[in-house]
């Protein structure tokens, strides 16, 4: 997955933010804490891909807003994308998810039935899920620097959650609790045994004890029948009162019905009132959506036009490429042609310049003879005894003979004719690529306006609603008003009926505390002879109840002895899913993979330097090993202590670890990706950011990463990307400039 263009549409800081990534390998954001980089540049990108966000959805629709969208356009597998996730806050909230893929009639869409079907689609895409994006291609630098400055066993346990180990820690700690409850289950079937066994050690029944048991029985007997005479008196004179205030119940009844009436006229017309409140709201915003119609409709209107301008651009830039296609094969061919023609010249011309040079040597040396006198006629003449003029004359015959330079064949001439052809067909042909990156933002612009258009409807819609539910809650309060009147006037006449019941009621009530009085004493009186009866029952039953303890105490024996059993095999479980078990051999099994992959990207940014992985040390007293995660620097295979290296070498190092565990993590879930983001980078001072942007640029030029995004606060990093857009903040909102392309 590489994007190629981000739009933020009322996202968060962010009114309308494009980002057009244009072929860069390295995109930078720079600008001060809290202007909305991150927001841009990683936020926007996890939201649309998986819906997740460090607010709640509601709150990433910028304020003030109603609606906010995030829309990505990526190539995957060599295939165009685009993916449109939003939220409109309007009818209660509403979220949308869209997916479509280009193709040459333009964007075919793969939406689902539901956006939970449509993530679906976009994971399977993919091949890979939130958790698997935020462990290999979007990570915070500061995780990353706190692996390395972790201690050695902290190491394993980070790196096992990277790769997903975090299951057998979860498996640990349930072997843990299974042990601790076999051991918790066994003390208490010791306990259980110990308390058997005090039982049984017990003395035999007394038989005293129980005479005076029996007696109790009977006094409390004859205590019950007495008290049960007084609450029948009781309960005669409580019959009587009932009837003289049966008349007063029942308009006390109405009382409070009608209060309860009353009280719900009242809820209703509350109601009513909000409603109509809220259907004035609701036009008001109806309206509001109405007015944006005439932009909408116009969207619509141009956007076949859009569309073909996009393609006419298109087919330019690929005219242009064939051009510069052709001029190369021409060139390539012409250069074939004349090459042994260039070398026949070169071969003539050094030729000829040596019989040259030999010429005029032996101009010079003839010149430097001296004349001599000739001893019998006395004539003087130049002595030549080398024979310099002979050889003179053979080297004027050479050169004579050596004729003219050898002639270019044919073939070059038609050749040069092509590639004079081909750069004049390049020279002609006009193409603007501003023009087409302006075509495809104005392009995504309508396309958006014209994706609202169904917002009209809805917006009628709804303002033919709001206006009648409006009508409705006007006339729900008229009626309301008419019957909580009628209410209160039949509330007054019924507490006239219910005047006068007060002495009546407190007689009644000093009756009814008599009788729960009473009650209470024969529940006393119930409650001591059940007691007694079941002491009188457990005493009589001592001696089965013995037998049966004793029998007890054989089965809790023998459950002990099986608790015990049960504990030793969870404990062993807890220390093979431990972090000295089976996760450190996993963890071992991929350390070569981990430092292949880190060396081989330190091996592009400091050549000479690597990193070895130490799964474990041997303990200072000699006896054993300790489960660790030591890195340890080579510098040209001589090991050192990692913080050995310099503070801009360190960064490297994490940098590399980074991208391996990045990579490891896509492997082991079955996802690769194109693109890596990087998260303000923190604790470099400016050498450690030279060095850290140096490394950053060679790994996005030269590794199989299509993009690679930096967010940093520190404006020097800036100078290293392909692509710079600056960040801020102007009071209202994010405003986000390209600085440097």
């Amino acid at each position: 997955m590489t994007p190629l263009s981000l739009a933020l549409c009322h996202f968060m800081s962010h009114t309308d933010t494009i980002i057009d990534y244009a072929g860069a390998r390295l995109a930078v954001f720079v600008g001060e804490n809290g202007a909305g980089k991150s927001a841009v540049a990683s936020e926007a990108i996890e939201f649309v891909l998986f819906g997740k966000a460090r607010l709640a959805i509601d709150d990433l629709v910028q304020w003030g807003e109603s609606e906010m969208s995030v829309t990505l356009t990526f190539t995957h597998h060599g295939a165009t994308y685009r993916v449109v996730r939003g939220r409109s806050l309007r009818s209660g909230g509403r979220s949308f998810l869209e997916l479509h893929l280009q193709n040459a009639d333009g964007w075919h869409p793969l939406t689902g039935a539901t956006i939970a079907e449509t993530q679906g689609q976009i994971e399977r895409l993919l091949g890979m899920d939130h958790a698997t994006f935020r462990s290999s291609v979007l990570l915070k630098q500061r995780d990353l620097a706190r692996f390395v400055d972790a201690t050695a066993a902290e190491r394993k346990r980070i790196l096992g959650q990277v790769i997903g180990l975090d299951v057998f820690e979860r498996a640990e700690q349930r072997a843990k609790d299974l042990s601790r409850d076999a051991e918790r289950k066994t003390e208490a079937t010791r306990t259980e045994l110990d308390r058997i066994d005090a039982d049984i050690a017990t003395d035999g029944i007394d038989e005293s004890a129980v005479a005076q048991l029996e007696s109790l029985i009977e006094r409390a007997g004859v205590e019950a029948a007495a008290l049960t005479n007084q609450r029948t008196d009781a309960e005669k004179k409580l019959r009587t009162l009932a009837g003289k205030l049966a008349e007063a119940q029942a308009a006390q009844a109405d009382v409070t019905r009608l209060e309860q009436e009353i009280e719900d006229h009242k809820a209703r017309w509350r109601r009513a009132d909000e409603t109509r409140k809220w259907s004035l709201a609701a036009q008001e915003r109806a309206s509001a959506t109405l007015q944006r119609a005439g932009a909408i409709d116009a969207a619509a209107a141009s956007l076949d036009e859009a569309r073909a301008a996009v393609v006419r651009l298109e087919a330019d830039e690929s005219r242009l490429a064939t051009f510069q296609r052709q001029l190369e094969e021409a060139k390539a061919r012409y250069d074939e042609a004349i090459a042994p023609h260039e070398a026949a010249v070169a071969d003539f011309e050094g030729k000829r310049a040596g019989i040259v040079s030999r010429t005029s040597e032996l101009d010079a040396s003839i010149a430097a003879l001296k004349p001599v006198q000739c001893p019998k006629c006395g004539e003087r003449f130049a002595a030549d005894p080398a024979g310099l003029a002979g050889r003179l004359e053979v080297a004027r015959q050479q050169l004579s003979k050596l004729g003219a330079p050898p002639e270019a064949p044919f073939a070059t001439a038609r050749y040069f004719g092509l590639l004079a052809r081909a750069e004049g067909n390049l020279r002609e042909h006009k193409f603007d690529a501003e023009a087409l990156r302006r075509a495809r933002l104005e392009l995504i612009e309508i396309e958006r306006l014209s994706a609202q258009a169904g917002q009209i409807e809805d917006a009628r819609a709804a303002l033919a609603a709001a206006q009648a539910s409006e009508r409705a809650a006007t006339e729900d309060i008229s009626v309301v008003t008419a019957a909580g009147k009628a209410a209160a006037l039949a509330l007054t006449a019924a507490r006239e009926k219910v005047a006068g019941t007060e002495a009546w009621q407190s007689e009644q009530t000093a009756l009814e505390r008599s009788i729960a009085t009473t009650d209470a004493a024969l529940a006393s009186l119930a409650e001591t002879k059940t007691t007694a009866a079941a002491e009188l029952a457990a005493g009589r039953a001592r001696l089965e109840v013995i037998a049966r303890l004793r029998a007890r105490r054989d089965e809790l024996a023998a459950s002990i002895e099986k608790d015990q059993t049960e504990a030793g095999r969870y404990r062993r479980l807890a220390t093979a899913f431990g972090v000295t078990g089976i996760p450190a051999r996993i963890i071992e099994s991929i350390l070569p993979e981990f430092a292949a992959e880190a060396n081989a990207i330190l091996a592009d940014t400091i050549p000479g330097w690597g990193i070895e992985m130490r799964a474990q040390r041997a303990k200072k007293s000699g006896e054993g090993v300790i489960e660790a995660l030591d890195l340890i620097v080579l510098r040209d295979g001589t090991p050192r202590p990692f913080e050995a290296a310099s503070g801009g070498q360190q960064t490297i190092f994490v940098l590399a670890l980074a991208l391996a565990l990045s990579r490891i993590a896509g492997r082991r879930s079955g996802a690769v990706s194109h693109y890596f983001g990087l998260d303000e980078p923190e604790g470099l001072d400016i050498n450690r950011r030279r060095m850290f942007g140096q490394a950053l640029k060679l790994l996005a030029h030269r590794g199989d990463l299509e993009l690679i995004s930096l967010v940093t606060h520190n404006e020097d990093l800036s100078e290293f990307g392909d692509r710079v857009w600056g960040v801020s903040a102007n009071g209202h909102g994010s405003v986000v400039e390209l600085v440097a392309a």
